[in-house]
């Protein structure tokens, strides 16, 4: 067994975008649950304060995907990746890191 790190609310919830800083987003179906029982792994609750403040994003997924010239590139190319659920872009946001003012775990 190897130890796993599981976000219940997949790349939406780590891939947030613009203005939603703080905010936990899961899904309404607890699917991280079934998919913990099916490999028989111990769920372990954890949570870090100040990892949003360690970026300010420039771009996040949106501005991205419309962009000109880029846009339809990127489309392109993450429709190859897999996806968990259907609503689920993996295209990651354009962030510059800066010193968060908190950090805690």
């Amino acid at each position: 067994r190897k130890p796993s790190l599981l976000f219940p609310g997949g790349v939406r919830e780590v891939y947030h975008k613009k203005g939603e800083d703080y905010k936990v987003i899961w899904p309404e179906k607890g699917e991280f649950v079934r998919a913990a029982a099916k490999h028989n792994a111990t769920i372990v609750p954890f949570s870090a304060i100040g990892i949003a403040d360690s970026f300010r994003m420039v771009a996040d997924s949106n501005d991205i995907l419309n962009a000109p010239i880029v846009g339809d590139y990127v489309q392109q190319r993450a429709s190859l990746l897999p996806k968990a659920r259907d609503n689920e872009t993996f295209v990651a946001p354009l962030s510059i890191p800066q010193l968060p003012a908190r950090f805690y775990f």
